[in-house]
């Protein structure tokens, strides 16, 4: 936000062209991989579903276009996900405002580059607010509000807390939208009816809209235990389901993107992966950190891994002053320093004791991989190592396996 406000609109407008100009080409290396599926950024304009600083993307539309015509040519299918702060369900009037703008946003992008219908766009019901069925009856009212190019792009996908299949087939079904089947979210939240009577029903939904069907498939992280440890994907898979078929484009979400479908080809003799296309897998985390909000004393006991016995703070002393003007307080707050404890009672002011501040490295570990925190010296108190945890992202969002 500062750096638009600073720099301008128009640098963040220029930043969205170029964008442009590098999906063209992550269509074309994906087809030289024989990688024909792909979700596109949502990120792609800086700022243009802002409610403030938005802007219409009619300047980049030839871009746009061309880009689409790539894709046509070679007979990709590109999809875009919005975030899910988009709630057609909320009981907040502004929520639902800027869910349309955000959603019109999406679908000017798919429209300028001429994609058809089978590009679309991927939507969750959202939350429960309290009331399931009145949240469902909002959304529905919410849905038949939106512009026909829009409403036809939205298709509905279960997730893995708040609805299930069989609780979103009903709205599919009336509202004629196509449901994204996500085997990982059904794992973990299947409902109650057989998933061999729910996929004929998914698959008629598609049907009806005359669209190709897509699902969506990833797995949990190594030693992923709660359900919030669970939800987090894995960097890439083990297997693919052994229910498709040749009608449904199947989407593998996994933090190592393109590798993941690169190392599936190659698994399953699907196309010849050219020597040195595939980078060797990192070390994945066996303990996914849950992101659950903690009570702050909690939350301040120290990073996963760190051995190193907490210490107890030291009683506050009492602050020292110095008797010259314009002199800085002194307090020890338990320094590492020194051991002294201040007198009662001084016949000269106390001398002003330094407090050096105990370096801390910062080390950058790749793919979530974690270094264990090294053990503090026991005749030395400087806190163990701090280890910032780096998630990479690259435009490839996910994407798929070729039929």
């Amino acid at each position: 936000m500062a750096t638009a406000k600073e720099k301008g609109i128009d640098h963040a407008k220029e930043l969205g062209r170029q964008n442009v100009l590098d999906l063209a080409k992550l269509v074309q290396w994906n087809d030289d991989h024989h990688i024909k599926f792909m979700r596109m950024s949502s990120e792609m304009f800086p700022f243009a579903s802002h409610p403030d600083l938005g802007y219409d993307l009619d300047y980049c539309k030839d871009e746009l276009k061309e880009v689409g015509d790539l894709a046509k040519k070679l007979g990709h299918r590109l999809t875009m996900h919005p975030g899910q702060f988009n709630q057609l369900g909320s009981k907040t009037e502004k929520v639902v405002t800027s869910t349309f703008r955000d959603l019109k946003y999406h679908a000017q992008i798919l429209d300028f580059m001429g994609l058809d219908k089978n590009s679309v766009l991927i939507l969750h019901m959202g939350g429960v607010y309290g009331d399931r069925e009145a949240a469902v009856a909002r959304w529905e009212e919410n849905f038949q509000k939106l512009e026909k190019h829009i409403a036809d792009r939205i298709v509905l996908e279960n997730d893995e807390i708040s609805y299930n299949v069989e609780q979103i087939l009903p709205t599919c079904n009336k509202l004629k939208i196509p449901l994204v089947f996500d085997w990982h979210h059904h794992s973990l939240n299947p409902g109650t009816v057989p998933l061999e009577t729910l996929l004929p029903q998914i698959a008629a939904t598609w049907a009806v809209r005359g669209i190709r069907q897509k699902q969506h498939y990833s797995e949990s992280r190594l030693g992923a235990e709660t359900l919030m440890e669970r939800r987090a994907h894995s960097d890439r898979v083990k297997s693919i389901p052994c229910k498709l078929d040749e009608e449904v484009d199947l989407m593998l979400e996994a933090k190592d993107k393109e590798q993941a479908v690169l190392v599936m080809y190659e698994k399953l003799k699907m196309f010849e992966v050219a020597e040195g296309t595939i980078w060797a897998a990192g070390f994945e985390t066996k303990k996914v950190v849950d992101r659950t909000r903690k009570p702050k004393k909690e939350a301040a006991e120290g990073a996963e891994g760190d051995e190193t016995p907490k210490k107890k703070r030291a009683p506050r002393k009492k602050a020292v002053k110095k008797e010259e003007s314009d002199s800085e307080e002194v307090s020890d707050r338990g320094s590492e320093e020194s051991e002294e404890e201040v007198p009662k009672k001084r016949k000269s002011p106390a001398k002003k004791t330094p407090v050096k501040k105990a370096a801390v490295k910062k080390e950058t570990v790749k793919k979530e991989a974690k270094s264990p925190a090294k053990k503090a010296s026991p005749k030395k108190r400087s806190p163990a190592k701090k280890v910032k945890v780096e998630d990479s992202e690259s435009e490839l969002d996910e994407v798929i396996l070729d039929e």
